[in-house]
């Protein structure tokens, strides 16, 4: 029995409705700006997306009491090479000519904070399900 259950199916929605917000947010700034302000949009949004993803990869690698260590190790890890990516590539977008930059941080920051209400929102109708 895998004890994460509920937290993989819980951050794998989280993901893809932040995912659709994202282009939800791109195809907006599509109509009312240009291609490239809602490429810069998805771009900056699908990063933020693509790190919440590989934390929670880190952080329900483990699970269980007898793997407390591993789990804090595994999130900590995650942590460290999530702020690393996150520097990486936000350097590498900023070198690009063709994504401007306030739209794109403008989607990475939507989408980061639209993660917290999406994860309440997730959580009361998981468990209102097993209740």
């Amino acid at each position: 029995m895998d004890l994460a259950y509920a937290g993989k199916r819980l951050a794998k929605s989280s993901l893809i409705l932040q995912q659709s917000l994202v282009l939800l947010i791109s195809a907006i700034f599509f109509l009312i700006y240009d291609l490239s302000s809602a490429f810069s949009v998805l771009t900056g949004g699908t990063l933020s997306v693509l790190i919440n993803a590989v934390f929670a990869f880190f952080v329900f690698r483990f699970s269980g009491a007898s793997k407390n260590q591993e789990v804090m190790s595994s999130m900590k890890r995650g942590m460290k090479i999530k702020l690393f990516v996150t520097v990486c590539v936000f350097i590498v977008i900023y070198k690009i000519p063709q994504i401007k930059n306030l739209e794109a941080m403008l989607g990475f920051c939507i989408t980061m904070v639209s993660q917290y209400p999406i994860l309440l929102t997730l959580h009361r109708k998981f468990s209102q399900k097993t209740v």
